[in-house]
């Protein structure tokens, strides 16, 4: 049996995720953009200008992906978001209240810079809530910044294509689950 690992580990160069956008002349436009962006981490204090996630997105992608997998990413500014907060405590409230939307794209930006290192740019919290409460994949925006779509790292288009299929099956058994906690089990269970 493949682990997730070895599934990433032998993505193919030339896959890429269904719904990928580019738009990525390249040569001396991305090059401009690319000194941009090391020039802002030089200027600017803010953790996200510092790792080089200011400039123009070359490439995208809307798609569901493993949580675990999300998890291990750092947040774009070093957030860890826990019980106690109180984002995090609003956030899990509600998902107790109305459960978890996965149809819904969750608001996660999963963005991607010019050296191929990636962040969660945009719900931490999301994240941490889901993998607390057995959410075991979830929809991501991909956003490679300033050509970080062509350079070696976790999250190139041909590994976020491998996350993908993994994911799907991970989603699906997160919608039975779901509809089993929503009275649907017993339906289910009576037709037997």
């Amino acid at each position: 049996m493949r682990t997730l690992i070895d599934l990433v580990e032998s993505a193919g160069r030339g896959s890429v995720p269904d719904g990928y956008w580019r738009d990525n002349p390249g040569g001396e436009w991305l090059r401009d953009k690319q000194e941009d962006a090391e020039i802002a981490a030089q200027k600017y204090r803010s953790l996200a200008a510092q790792r080089l996630l200011r400039g123009r997105t070359t490439a995208k992608a809307t798609v569901t992906l493993p949580t675990a997998w999300l998890a291990t990413i750092p947040g774009a500014k070093d957030e860890i978001r826990a019980p106690g907060e109180q984002g995090y405590d609003s956030l899990t409230a509600k998902v107790d209240r109305e459960g978890w939307d996965h149809e819904k794209a969750n608001g996660v930006v999963l963005a991607v810079n010019q050296r191929g290192e990636p962040y969660i740019y945009e719900g931490n919290t999301r994240i941490a809530v889901a993998r607390v409460r057995g959410i075991h994949a979830m929809r991501v925006e991909v956003q490679w910044v300033n050509g970080g779509e062509d350079v070696a790292g976790p999250a190139t288009p041909a590994k976020i294509a491998a996350l993908v299929r993994q994911a799907s099956d991970l989603a699906e058994s997160d919608q039975i689950a779901a509809s089993l906690n929503h009275g649907e089990y017993w339906v289910l269970h009576l037709r037997k």
